[in-house]
């Protein structure tokens, strides 16, 4: 089978996705990528078809930017595509306009099927994300973004075929969109429940970026409230950063960690401990699968995507927001924790499962 994969990502969670699917599709398939990134990720790849834009300067190149040159590159890399009469084209969403303008131009054949990776509405254009909402360069930029939510929400309107990364996303996608959607969560297969059990030495860690999304914030004021606890907190550094060091001044029994190596990341995966994920309607959430897979136990918010990697009292406890400083003293007077790993990560199930997608569009019998 011939297969195209669409992009234009920078570094996250949607990039690892992407290139994690299109590592197992090419040990059977024939896969070529078209970008306008240059990506470490797929630099083995023979056909790597790389479109080369302008960066953007400020808030207003970035309109024009996605109002012109993105809109016609995007239909010249269509053109070319459609003539190459591909079976499965695969579309992921765009940083800029979330919904790309190649959804446009791609035409849905009965040979060529067109699957539009959406994963989630582009959380700043729908939600307050940061912590200085309403600072002049934010609301200047919202008022930008006006026009590229009518691109996001046009270019949607052009896809037949969308996947998205959670039941909660699905919900949140049709309210936006007023589009229907799959539901394959990335990296995420069940499996037959396995007994394990940590010790409890009451020391807490928190993975993901520095951001308000993350709900670092409300770990900070719970874990301040119990002296002899600790809580270490490791991302990437963004605009919320500042913030967030404020918030732990003068408070020493929390620790930050910015910007960790993968490998750090790794080690810090293999403690088996609790972690407290406390995102804030957090679409899917692919860190805490991350945790979960390496034998970690969570505690997380009732909220959002979290609650499909959670099953509470079985790999971890969720709790609502004002709730989980009661769950952190309950914790705190056991010696031990005995829970039920039931998940695991696993690119190729994802990979079948978007397989048996396309067979599905193409009134095949699945593989």
């Amino acid at each position: 089978m011939r297969i195209c994969i669409f992009h234009n990502l920078k570094k996250g969670g949607a990039l690892i996705y992407l290139a994690k699917i299109a590592e197992y599709l090419k040990k059977s398939h024939s896969v070529d990528i078209y970008s306008f990134q240059k990506n470490k990720s797929f630099h083995d790849f023979k056909n790597y078809y790389f479109y080369k834009i302008k960066k953007t300067k400020n808030l207003f190149h970035y309109l024009l930017l996605t109002l012109f040159e993105l809109n016609q590159k995007s239909k010249k890399i269509a053109k070319k595509i459609n003539n190459q009469k591909y079976d499965l084209i695969i579309v992921s969403n765009d940083f800029l306009t979330q919904s790309p303008h190649i959804l446009k131009y791609l035409k849905n054949t009965k040979q060529s099927k067109i699957i539009f990776i959406s994963h989630e509405p582009k959380r700043e254009f729908y939600e307050k994300t940061t912590y200085d909402h309403m600072k002049i360069k934010r609301v200047l930029s919202r008022i930008i973004r006006l026009y590229i939510k009518i691109i996001d929400k046009y270019n949607c309107k052009k896809a037949q075929n969308i996947v998205t990364n959670s039941f909660y996303s699905k919900n949140v996608f049709q309210k936006i969109y007023k589009q229907k959607s799959y539901v394959i969560h990335p990296g995420l297969e069940r499996i037959n429940i396995k007994k394990t059990s940590i010790k409890i030495n009451n020391h807490y860690y928190s993975l993901s970026d520095f951001s308000k999304t993350k709900g670092h914030h409300l770990s900070i004021n719970i874990i301040k409230l119990f002296p002899k606890s600790e809580l270490t907190i490791a991302g990437r550094k963004n605009n919320d950063f500042v913030y967030i060091t404020k918030l732990i001044k003068n408070i020493k029994n929390i620790k930050l960690k910015i910007n960790i190596s993968s490998a750090s990341k790794i080690k810090l995966l293999k403690k088996k401990t609790i972690f407290l994920c406390n995102q804030i309607k957090e679409p899917f959430g692919i860190s805490n699968l991350e945790i979960s897979n390496s034998n970690n136990y969570i505690i997380g918010l009732n909220i959002g995507g979290t609650a499909e990697i959670v099953d509470h009292g079985i790999n971890g406890l969720l709790s609502q927001i004002n709730n989980t400083q009661k769950v952190i003293k309950y914790i705190a007077n056991k010696k031990t924790i005995l829970f039920y790993k039931n998940k695991r990560l696993s690119w190729e199930y994802t990979s079948q499962k978007l397989l048996s997608l396309y067979h599905f569009l193409k009134n095949e019998p699945a593989y």
